[in-house]
């Protein structure tokens, strides 16, 4: 940091004054995102950006362009977030910003594992949670360890994504951080779901609800309603998953977010599916199928595929049944989601059980 240069006439640095109107922008832009306002946020850091140019490289400069990135994530723009990641994380080794580059490669790494890349995301991940201690970001050792934790319970080791799910919640709350809290609790609520704890599921989705709402975080509560719609379709409740899932898209269309708008149609065929109207599950399902095909989120195309394969078998046409559910699996093995990928197996038999 270079010291403030004083005037003659006893002015401010324009540039001081250029920086301070940047750093401004950053946080009313930080502020629209929150309120689930993307293009609002977008806008807002592009003309922080511009107010940089010019300047010497600073640490809020990368964060800005990481930020960006993260938008662009949301919006399913995967390729223009890598390329901001990666521009934040050469800023931040260039200036020696040791948080920036653990948090750059952190979202590298979300990159990596959306695509199905995961001997790349854990590496990324490793870096990251080993920068973060050693900048003493608790915060963002709680964001690595959740990830993490994520693919533990995708590869189907539910023990192991638990530890990891505790040690985040950990770092949280030492860190004093409630939107950190809410990430893990939501994640909590997917695990109970997969064990078939669904009273500890519901509990922890409402705690995390609680503190979404709290905060005005809309793309959070998004993702707990979708989340719990989850959990009310595998207990049977289909009506209570059809409210849920209902905002769950309402949020995702009011925040042009094609990801979460996606997997909300994904349960919206479920749901569908399990009331008996096929023609309406195909419609969700298959735009559901575009937007993670533009996303470029394989586990996500891959659950889709499964969805439809399901739709297919309820109007007796086995022979596509087969071939979504091949293709799924394919995807669920290459991806290391074990537990899914038995249950496609599962189904291939049921089909093959069936078969004249």
């Amino acid at each position: 940091m270079k010291p403030a240069v004083g005037h003659a006439d006893g002015g401010r640095n324009p540039m001081d004054e250029r920086l301070e109107e940047a750093r401004r922008l950053a946080g009313v832009g930080s502020a629209e995102e929150q309120r689930g306002r993307p293009e609002e946020a977008l806008a807002c850091y592009a003309r922080a950006l511009a107010l940089l140019d010019g300047m010497e490289a600073t640490e809020l400069r990368a964060d800005v362009l990481r930020w960006m990135g993260r938008i662009r994530a949301g919006s399913g723009e995967a390729g223009r977030a890598e390329q901001l990641f990666s521009e934040s994380l050469t800023m931040a080794e260039a200036l020696g910003y040791e948080a920036g580059r653990a948090h750059a490669l952190n979202c590298l790494a979300t990159v990596a594992h959306r695509r199905g890349e995961l001997r790349k995301a854990v590496g990324l991940y490793r870096q990251a949670a080993r920068l973060a201690a050693q900048a003493g970001e608790y915060r963002l050792s709680g964001m690595v360890e959740q990830n993490l934790g994520v693919l533990a319970n995708m590869r189907g080791d539910l023990d192991g994504a638990l530890v990891r799910y505790r040690a985040s919640l950990r770092a949280f709350e030492e860190a004093a951080d409630a939107e950190g809290v809410s990430w893990v609790l939501n994640n909590l609520g997917m695990l109970h779901t997969d064990l078939g704890q669904f009273e500890e599921a519901e509990r922890a989705f409402a705690r995390g609800l609680e503190i979404a709402r709290a905060r005005g975080d809309l793309p959070m509560e998004g993702l707990l309603e979708q989340n719990r719609t989850e959990m009310y379709v595998a207990r049977g409740w289909f009506d209570a998953a059809a409210g849920t899932c209902a905002r769950a898209l309402a949020i995702a269309e009011q925040r042009a977010d094609p990801q979460r708008r996606a997997d909300a149609l994904k349960f919206w065929g479920m749901i569908a599916r399990h009331r008996g109207d096929t023609e309406a599950a195909l419609t969700a399902l298959e735009e559901a199928h575009r937007l993670a095909v533009q996303a470029e989120d394989a586990l996500l195309r891959a659950e889709v595929l499964r969805e439809l394969g399901s739709v297919r078998a309820l109007e007796g046409e086995a022979e596509r049944a087969r071939a979504l559910w091949e293709e799924a699996l394919e995807a669920f093995r290459r991806l290391g989601a074990a537990l899914d990928a038995r249950d496609v197996e599962e189904r291939l038999e049921g089909l093959a059980a069936r078969a004249p």
